[in-house]
């Protein structure tokens, strides 16, 4: 049995194929290639969350990087971490009834306290399931030899990072 690289849907690849369409690639030239890409990616079916999703999905990281909401409280200079709490349990506004949620100059504030840079706040957060789903979704909708190409540039990393690895840029 082939060792699969990947399975979605209609696309499947198995490890060979993939390795052996990688010199395709190189006939593409790279602005074609990022433009293509580019409107496949404004396009894509991922579901992006909203910006107050987002933000709270990193407050809830700072959380964990701090051990505790009363911790990360303290890094932001925070008496009281209830603030921080609404924000975390979603407390709906007393005057609209919408869930609290954090605006862009308690974001900002937020990335400056924590060393973070300026808009990490603003970053979605995506497990590796979501990045690979998305990264098929994209590749199963472009021509074969544009596959290809990306093959290509992915052995090209991959066999950059084994040099890397091994040390003295000589691969084993």
């Amino acid at each position: 049995m082939k060792k699969q690289w990947a399975s979605h849907d209609c696309l499947n690849i198995d490890l060979d194929s993939f390795n052996n369409i990688s010199a395709a690639l190189m006939h593409m030239s790279s602005a074609a290639l990022m433009e293509n890409i580019s409107v496949l990616l404004s396009n894509a079916n991922m579901k992006y969350p909203t910006i107050e999703e987002t933000r709270l999905s990193r407050l809830l990281i700072l959380k964990e990087e701090f051990g505790s909401v009363a911790a990360l409280a303290e890094v932001l200079g925070m008496s009281n971490p209830s603030q921080l709490s609404q924000w975390i349990n979603r407390s709906p506004d007393s005057k609209t009834g919408k869930p609290r949620s954090i605006n862009s100059a308690s974001a900002r504030d937020i990335e400056k306290k924590t060393g973070k840079p300026s808009g990490w706040m603003d970053q979605p957060v995506y497990s590796d399931n979501e990045k690979l789903t998305h990264a098929i979704d994209i590749l199963t909708g472009l021509p074969k030899n544009e596959i290809e190409k990306i093959a290509g540039i992915i052995d090209i990393y991959h066999q950059s990072e084994e040099k890397i690895i091994n040390g003295n840029g000589n691969s084993k």
